[in-house]
């Protein structure tokens, strides 16, 4: 198969668009990739791929900038605020024990009894040594509150200003809206429903400007696709989380979400993902800094409204609102399902299995606030 047509069958339009589009109150249209063009002199603009290669670039800057604040600014911050000072141990050298280390830092009692033999050293000085050597390697208290104040401040900023955004947008409060005229996209029908015509009207109030994607949303999303590029480009310097690999798979997932609907124009249902996931992360950030603090009451009260938003959000708004509009109000648009269809939902739903993981987490640590008043140790090691 040639690279042209390999390239034309990937790029077909018969997987990116439904075969035709129903238009409530007006008649059906047949979208192509035609239909993106971006046209010199008709004042529209249409998003394309290479729009968010702006974006690594920028996540470059975002990952330049966040090491300058914790140089100069929060780690002395925390320092200054009682965040502990991690003191080293003596650990002797033993080649073969570090050897030994370097596959596995965890070894059960028959591992060390055959290596209290094999180097002739008693089971209690490997036991000691390979402790010593845990503590040692363990994240430094410092490391870690940096890390949380810093996602504390990107989620703060980009939840405030996503809010920002999207309060005036038309789809934050009715998703139908995500889908009509998709993909171009540029003017609201005043006469889509009879019953809801006030509303429509009031939306078109708001939404006065008339290019597909407005400037706020360019931006709101190239600050996310900096943020997430950012995080991948720091996954071995940050502080390594037992949950590493599920975190991994979000970020990708997220990732990959973004350019996908960036590029075929879904930017409607990019963002309302992006703002409901970022309404709960900064009061998580926020309860870890009060572990590291040592300040329990900041610690438990910021993660109960963590966890109320959590549940409103992620629970419930998400599958609601989002994936029930791609998975089930698009048909009011289309006839059947098509590739695009599938990829959407299949990457929301992914998102969705690891909120779902996370959410029992969510739900034993606040079991362990209402019996036992615990939620150091579980919120810094759980989530």
């Amino acid at each position: 198969m040639t690279n042209n047509t390999l390239s034309d069958f990937l790029w077909n339009q018969k997987w990116w668009f439904p075969a035709h589009m129903h238009n409530p109150g007006g008649p059906d249209y047949y979208p192509t990739w035609r239909d993106l063009d971006n046209k010199p002199g008709s004042g529209l603009y249409y998003p394309k791929i290479q729009d968010l290669h702006l974006g690594v670039g920028l996540g470059v800057l975002m990952v330049i900038l966040r090491y300058l604040l914790e140089i100069f600014v929060i780690i002395p911050m925390g320092h200054k605020l009682g965040v502990r000072r991690k003191k080293h141990v003596y650990v002797e050298p033993y080649e073969k024990l570090e050897a030994v280390y370097g596959k596995k830092s965890k070894m059960d009692g028959d591992a060390i009894h055959a290596l209290s033999k094999q180097l002739d050293l008693s089971t209690r000085q490997i036991e000691v040594w390979f402790r010593k050597k845990r503590k040692n390697d363990a994240p430094v208290p410092i490391k870690k509150f940096c890390d949380n104040t810093w996602l504390f401040l990107f989620y703060s900023c980009s939840f405030i200003y996503g809010i920002n955004v999207m309060w005036s947008k038309p789809w934050l409060w009715k998703t139908k809206e995500c889908w009509y005229d998709w993909p171009v996209q540029v003017y609201i029908n005043l006469n889509k429903n009879a019953d809801s015509r006030f509303f429509d009207t009031l939306c078109a109030i708001a939404w006065r400007q008339k290019e597909p994607v407005t400037d706020d949303v360019f931006w709101y999303y190239q600050l996310e696709v900096a943020f997430y590029w950012g995080s991948l480009f720091t996954l071995f310097t940050d502080h390594k989380r037992k949950d590493f690999i599920v975190m991994t798979l979000h970020d990708l997932s997220t990732l990959a979400l973004l350019y996908f609907s960036w590029m075929v124009n879904l930017v409607r249902i990019g963002t309302l993902v992006l703002v409901i996931h970022d309404a709960a992360d900064p009061w998580l950030s926020l309860a870890k800094m009060g572990i590291y603090l040592h300040n329990k009451t900041l610690a438990d009260l910021t993660f109960i409204v963590f966890a109320l938003l959590w549940f409103t959000t992620r629970c419930f708004l998400f599958p609601y609102l989002v994936i029930l509009s791609t998975g089930i109000e698009v048909f009011a648009f289309i006839d059947e399902p098509f590739f695009v269809y599938y990829f959407l939902n299949a990457f929301l739903l992914v998102i969705q299995l690891l909120n779902i993981m996370w959410t029992f987490s969510v739900v034993k640590i606040m079991y362990n606030i209402i019996t036992k008043g615990e939620v150091f140790s579980l919120v810094s090691s759980a989530l």
